[in-house]
């Protein structure tokens, strides 16, 4: 679990670097490197934190105060569906790559709401239903 202390450590080292920084830039947490991309994925989708990238080549960077939450039942895969879109729009990425990001934001998702976003973000990147 992100105790307050390592969360305002984390944001503090990316806010000092800067410039996108990858895992290994960040130092030690004393913690597994699994956890410190979860922590970093929570702080990501609460709006802190901005990811570029995908697997060896993400980098985080610091992004500013928390974002309002969403409330409702669907605001959780909205949330995810918007910081999706957001990121294939930055990185310019491939329809394939954009597949394999909405299906890993998708696996983070609450099980009923897996499928319902995985058709909105199909559509929305254009690729339609399979």
């Amino acid at each position: 679990m992100l105790s307050r202390d390592d969360e305002q450590k984390l944001l503090e080292r990316l806010r000092a670097l800067g410039r996108p920084a990858a895992i290994s830039e960040l130092g030690d947490f004393g913690v597994h490197g699994r956890t410190l991309r979860r922590w970093l994925q929570r702080l990501c989708d609460d709006g802190r934190v901005r990811s570029r990238g995908v697997n060896r080549g993400r980098r985080y960077e610091f992004a500013g105060p928390p974002a309002p939450a969403a409330s409702g039942p669907g605001a959780q895969p909205e949330a995810a569906l918007a910081s999706l879109l957001a990121e294939v729009r930055e990185c310019r990425v491939s329809g394939r790559t954009a597949e394999v990001l909405a299906q890993e934001r998708a696996r983070r998702l609450a099980p009923r709401h897996r499928q319902a976003f995985l058709a909105r973000a199909r559509a929305a990147l254009g690729r339609g239903p399979e």
